[in-house]
């Protein structure tokens, strides 16, 4: 792909790209119902970008992220009004008159796009709307984020444009697909991000005095964990985000496991998971978790038959994939007074498709202004009887994280 200089346009000093002649068989996506209708949907809403007013509707409609992302979810805004009276689906149908020649068409296609959403996964919130026309791609039918390289996206005019992966554009880029989230948002009526009410989740502001400098949290927070209390994340920030999660995709889905090796079953020690996505604390988007951003978001409670550490391990989902146990290896180079060098077998389950993060041993000792790291193991072979990870770690995506507890 060719890109051009710099020049003057609503983001500055933004990089823009240039159209590409002619695409060669390797970005020619699968011939799909799914894909195709996906592509036309996405010459047709590029051609809308020329509206103003349709610019702002999507602009809008993403900052309320009802499914905790920056998506519109045709099924939930197609009665909402973009220019006076026009609805969405009136105004879609318009614009698909004009560029296909019948308007009825579009109603075909986005049937054929189950949960069908336009998405503004990067750099929203900076988009201005009234005057910066986007490219717009789509995630194909056959995409994979772990082979896929570039997308394929147009502009208003119909030029083709073709995307790296593994660089997250510096303006705002339109992403068609389906919803990830739909059953959650089925389910009830969604809470704005940051709205902690009536969740029963809510715990007060972490006191970050001094922590910019990599102080502590005021002095409030004791040395040493004690029985009884509360383990919270407080800080998080993740380098090179787009190694586990292709910026098409919008935020990553995240979560941890955690290792209790001194309270078992039979001598069996089971990872306990802890999913953010159902906790309302944890409504972070790209650009906070790339820049680092803190979070209070309860963990578990400390108890004195834990012993004097625990495992943690992050673990990234896209919720597909098969269950797999996991019987992993853990040895510590630490010595602990009354129990000498650690080492144990845990069990964890996960999707096929997680990517789980190298572990952490957390001890409580440990000061409330540590920063933690978590690498992604560069080989997981998966083995029920014994899945181990080969010892090298890769540091092209890295987590990053801070602890508090009271």
């Amino acid at each position: 792909m060719i890109f051009s200089g710099c020049k003057k346009s609503a983001i500055e000093e933004a990089t823009e790209p240039e159209p590409v002649v002619s695409l060669s068989e390797e970005f020619m996506f699968d011939n799909t119902v799914y894909t195709k209708s996906l592509d036309e949907l996405a010459r047709l809403v590029a051609f809308g970008m020329k509206d103003k007013e349709f610019r702002i509707f999507i602009k809008q409609q993403a900052e309320k992220q009802i499914d905790g992302d920056y998506d519109v979810i045709y099924e939930f805004t197609k009665d909402k009004a973009v220019k006076g009276k026009s609805t969405l689906e009136d105004y879609l149908h318009h614009i698909a008159g004009v560029y296909f020649g019948k308007s009825g068409k579009v109603d075909k296609l986005i049937s054929n796009v189950k949960n069908f959403q336009i998405s503004v996964p990067v750099n929203c919130e900076s988009w201005d709307a009234e005057n910066y026309e986007p490219l717009v791609t789509y995630i194909p039918e056959s995409f994979d984020e772990k082979t896929f390289k570039f997308v394929k996206a147009y502009d208003s005019q119909g030029h083709v444009y073709v995307l790296p992966l593994d660089k997250e554009p510096d303006r705002p880029v339109i992403v068609l697909g389906s919803c990830e989230r739909m059953d959650r948002v089925r389910r009830g009526k969604p809470v704005p991000p940051g709205d902690d009410a009536g969740t029963g989740n809510y715990h007060p502001p972490i006191d970050t005095t001094g922590w910019n400098n990599g102080g502590g949290n005021g002095g409030s927070t004791p040395r040493v964990r004690e029985d009884g209390m509360t383990e919270y994340l407080s800080w998080i920030k993740i380098e090179n985000l787009s190694v586990i999660e292709p910026w098409v995709q919008g935020k990553p889905e995240l979560g941890v496991y955690y290792v209790l090796p001194f309270y078992r079953d039979h001598n069996i020690v089971q990872a306990l998971k802890i999913d953010f996505e159902k906790n309302r604390n944890f409504k972070l988007s790209r650009a906070s978790l790339e820049n680092g951003s803190f979070v209070w978001v309860p963990l578990f409670k400390w108890d004195w038959k834990y012993g004097d550490f625990y495992v943690l391990r992050w673990y990234e989902t896209d919720r597909i994939g098969k269950y797999i146990t996991y019987n992993f290896f853990y040895s510590d180079d630490y010595y602990y007074v009354g129990y000498g060098f650690i080492s144990f077998y845990y069990l964890l389950t996960a999707r096929s498709w997680d990517v789980l993060f190298s572990e952490t041993a957390v001890r409580n000792t440990d000061l409330y202004k540590t920063i933690y790291k978590n690498y992604i193991p560069s080989v997981l072979i998966s083995n029920v009887k014994g899945a181990k990870e080969n010892g090298v770690k890769t540091k092209d995506c890295k987590i990053l994280w801070r602890l508090s507890y009271k």
